[in-house]
């Protein structure tokens, strides 16, 4: 990432945008981003946004120097997306496997992150719309289905197993039948609270769904 890591934070963010297909007008308008610049910047590292690992260290960059969650989430690809909620399990010391896949039958976990006998069993909702709450219990209904096929994995038997979807927005029903709804800038806070969750009877364990 040599020289990116010098430009200005609203810029870093800016080569984002603009990688993703977003309006520099709207930049302009919004922030007051120099199009010159912005374009300069653009024209000597288009390469290097093609790579994730760059990309993500930009993010990681750009979060450290005042940007939030929120506003990092939504110049991201589902890709970028479900790697960015992958980083912030890692800060908070889980172990994490992204694309987990079930053989019999055939299914596909976005992401599984765990610590001695917790897992969050975890999909993402990469929309940038808000899910009517009727495709949100379809979404919830799916998703306990998979994290209940993974429960019957040997290696995570005798696990507490918590059904999680995050998404870009904020929905006004936090939980679902005892699955977290969690937008990605309250995420953080989810996981450092997630017992006092359990508590009361708002997060529950997959068996007890």
């Amino acid at each position: 990432m040599t020289g990116l890591e010098d430009i200005k934070p609203l810029y870093k963010y800016a080569l984002l945008y603009l990688y993703r297909g977003g309006d520099p007008l709207k930049l302009s308008a919004r922030y007051g981003v120099n199009q010159y610049i912005l374009y300069s910047y653009y024209n000597k590292f288009r390469r290097e946004l093609d790579n994730i690992d760059t990309r993500i260290k930009l993010i990681y960059s750009i979060l450290s120097e005042g940007f939030s969650l929120e506003d990092v989430a939504e110049i991201l690809d589902w890709r970028d997306f479900e790697e960015l909620v992958s980083l912030v399990f890692r800060e908070y010391g889980y172990e994490v496997i992204r694309s987990f896949r079930i053989r019999r039958p055939p299914r596909e976990i976005d992401i599984i992150a765990y610590s001695r006998d917790t897992l969050f069993c975890l999909e993402c909702k990469h929309w940038d719309k808000l899910l009517s709450p009727s495709i949100l219990r379809e979404v919830v209904k799916s998703h306990i289905d998979r994290c209940r096929l993974l429960g019957n994995i040997s290696r995570y038997i005798g696990m507490k197993i918590y059904p999680v979807v995050i998404t870009l927005r904020h929905h006004k029903t936090l939980f679902e039948g005892g699955v977290a709804i969690i937008p990605i800038n309250g995420l953080a806070n989810f996981i450092e609270n997630h017992l006092s969750l359990v508590i009361d009877g708002l997060l529950r364990d997959v068996t007890s769904l």
